[in-house]
């Protein structure tokens, strides 16, 4: 992190504050510098654009709310003043606070880089094949190990790789479809799931005719590799990274629903092989395995009561 983003941060954090605001017909220039003054922070307000748009320094205005965090007081002043045809918004940048028009704002715009492999690599595999790899190892291993790592991973996870203990040699690091091992159904599921995480950002971060995808020339996204490049103002930047975690939390939902399940189904076909070759004791101790997996699920519920009643030993 840099010492600008560091400023920034500081000054967001002070954002979240919580204040008393109590304006009577106070002039708007006033207002500004009491939040400033309260927070402590440095504010600039482009007083020339705003009077362009309408809006005075002496404009009177009136607000009393009580405990809200500072960045809602701020929000609330400025829609109070503003229209919905030239609204007027914030930035942050380099510790200081800017008041302005919000078209004028949004052409500020900074260019990042996002890691998305693991979105993509489990997004294009099939889960249920690779998951059940691990879970041979797994079962060899410590089944009830393996099943704490899945229920209690720490989140967020910003990677999968690190739920699943997959290193860098697991995982393609360019584009999917260049490597030899990927067939064409991993292919079309990694064009399709990309596309659909492009289009999930133009959506719904911004205004979507801002986009340069749909005639905008305010944002931009572009593909290389396993990376999103996109360039973009510093507030829209803040959605999409919390965007991109909360599909990350979803996938580790997902991934460990499917882990479960492919732990369930090996354990019961192994019950049912021990059944057959009248191995009774041993199918049942699987079964009771896969019900630490799925203590509702009726499959496993149904296969022990079965067993008991042959082994004839309590629940």
């Amino acid at each position: 992190m840099t010492e600008a983003e560091r400023r920034d941060l500081a000054v967001k954090e002070k954002l979240r504050s919580r204040i008393d605001v109590s304006f009577d017909r106070t002039p708007l220039s006033e207002a500004f510098k009491s939040i400033a003054e309260d927070l402590d922070v440095n504010m600039f307000v482009d007083w020339p654009r705003l009077h362009a748009g309408g809006v005075a320094a002496d404009e009177p205005l009136t607000l009393n709310l009580k405990q809200i965090t500072a960045k809602q007081a701020i929000q609330y002043m400025l829609r109070s003043i503003g229209n919905e045809f030239d609204p007027i918004g914030y930035k942050i940048d380099d510790d200081v606070i800017t008041i302005g028009l919000a078209r004028d704002l949004l052409h500020n715009t900074i260019l990042k880089t996002y890691d998305i492999h693991d979105l993509l690599w489990h997004n294009a595999r099939d889960l249920t094949v690779i998951y059940r790899d691990d879970l041979t190892t797994a079962a060899a291993k410590d089944l009830a190990k393996f099943k704490h790592q899945i229920e209690f991973a720490p989140r967020p996870q910003h990677s999968l790789s690190r739920y699943f203990g997959y290193t860098t040699d697991n995982l393609n690091q360019g584009r999917m479809y260049d490597d030899e091992s990927s067939d064409s159904e991993t292919v079309n599921r990694y064009v399709a799931y990309l596309d659909s995480l492009i289009g999930t950002i133009q959506e719904s971060i911004g205004e979507q005719e801002l986009w340069a995808a749909y005639g905008g020339d305010i944002a931009s996204i572009n593909e290389m590799g396993n990376q999103l490049i996109i360039r973009a103002p510093p507030e829209w930047h803040e959605q999409i990274t919390a965007l991109l975690d909360d599909l990350r939390i979803r996938q580790v939902d997902a991934a460990a629903f499917v882990m479960r399940q492919v732990a369930i189904t090996d354990l019961l076909a192994r019950a049912e092989r021990e059944r057959r070759q009248g191995r009774y004791e041993d199918a049942l101790r699987l079964v009771r395995e896969a019900r630490r997996f799925g203590p509702d699920d009726p499959a496993v519920l149904g296969a022990e009561r079965v067993l008991r009643g042959v082994v004839n030993t309590p629940e």
